[in-house]
C-alpha cells in the first residue's frame, strides 16, 4: 500500500470514528431523557420506579403496638376458572397442564403461599409454621366456603397450631399470557389479595392487594429500575406471580425496607 493510500485509509478511519462517537452521545443522551421524563420532578430514579397502583397495603394504626413473634401460612381460597379461559389454547405455567383441564386455581393458590413462605422465611423477623403443619391441621377442620372471611376458624387454626397471626389470601384473577415471552397477544395478568389476622382476638392488622397486569415497557419505563423482574419479556402468569408474591413479601409487618 502506497503512503497516500494509507493516508486516506487512516483519514477515514478517524472520520469514521468521530461519527460513530456523535452517534453514541446523541442515542445516550435519547436513553437519559427518556428515563429522566419518565421519573416524578425532584425525586431519585429508583425511589420513583415504585409502583403504587399495583401493590396497595394497608397497615392498622395500632401495628407498632403488635408483636409477633410466630406466624402460620393458610392454604389460599381460589375461583373456579372461567368459561372464556377454558376455551383458550393455553397451557398452565404453574403446572403445565391446559387450562381448559382445570375446575380452579387452587393449586395455583397452593403455590402462591409457599412463594410467600420461601420469602418470609428469609426476610421477616418471626417464626413461620412450616407450611405441612399448617396445613395439615387446617385440613382436620371442618370450615365454610369463605375462609378469607371466617375470622372464628381463622383464631381456631391460630390457637391449634400456637401462634400469635395467621396469613390468608386469595386468588383473584390468573390469566395466563397468550404468546411467546417476546411477541404477545394478550399478556398475563395476576390479582391476589392477603391478611394477617392477630389470634388474640382476630383483629385485622395487615392487609395488601396486588394488581397486575403487565404493560410494555414502552409504558412505564420506570420498570427498568425496578428491583422486581417485571422488566424487558412477556412473563407467565406464573413468572408474574412469584414477582407480585415477592414485592408483597416486602411489605409485610416488621420486614426490613430494602
Amino acid at each position: 500500500m502506497t503512503a497516500v493510500a494509507a493516508l486516506a485509509v487512516k483519514r477515514l478511519y478517524m472520520h469514521v470514528h468521530r461519527f460513530l462517537i456523535h452517534i453514541f452521545r446523541a442515542v445516550l443522551m435519547l436513553m437519559l431523557s427518556v428515563v429522566f421524563l419518565s421519573c416524578a420532578t425532584g425525586r431519585g430514579i429508583m425511589e420513583d420506579a415504585r409502583l403504587q397502583k399495583d401493590l396497595q397495603p394497608w397497615y392498622s394504626p395500632d401495628i407498632r403496638k403488635i408483636r409477633i413473634e410466630r406466624i402460620a401460612i393458610l392454604p389460599w381460597a381460589a375461583p373456579e376458572v372461567s368459561q372464556a379461559d377454558k376455551g383458550l389454547d393455553v397451557v398452565c405455567s404453574f403446572c403445565g397442564h391446559p387450562i381448559r383441564e382445570h375446575k380452579d386455581f387452587s393449586r395455583e393458590g397452593g403455590l402462591l403461599a409457599e412463594y410467600l413462605y420461601e420469602d418470609l422465611k428469609k426476610s421477616a423477623p418471626y417464626e413461620i409454621v412450616p407450611l405441612e403443619q399448617a396445613y395439615s391441621m387446617f385440613n382436620l377442620q371442618e370450615r365454610s366456603e369463605g375462609l378469607f372471611n371466617d375470622i372464628p376458624f381463622i383464631m381456631e387454626i391460630g390457637k391449634k397450631l400456637d401462634v400469635d397471626a395467621v396469613v390468608v389470601g386469595e386468588v383473584l384473577r390468573i390469566h395466563e399470557r397468550v404468546g411467546g415471552k417476546y411477541s404477545i397477544i394478550s399478556p398475563a395478568s395476576v390479582a391476589f389479595h392477603l391478611k394477617m389476622v392477630r389470634v388474640q382476638d382476630g383483629m385485622e392488622f395487615y392487609k395488601v392487594l396486588y394488581d397486575e397486569t403487565q404493560k410494555p415497557l414502552s409504558d412505564e419505563p420506570q420498570r427498568l429500575f425496578h428491583w422486581s423482574r417485571i422488566r424487558l419479556r412477556w412473563l407467565t402468569a406464573d413468572q408474574l406471580a412469584r414477582a407480585g408474591i415477592h414485592e408483597v413479601s416486602m411489605t409485610f409487618p416488621g420486614v426490613p425496607v430494602r
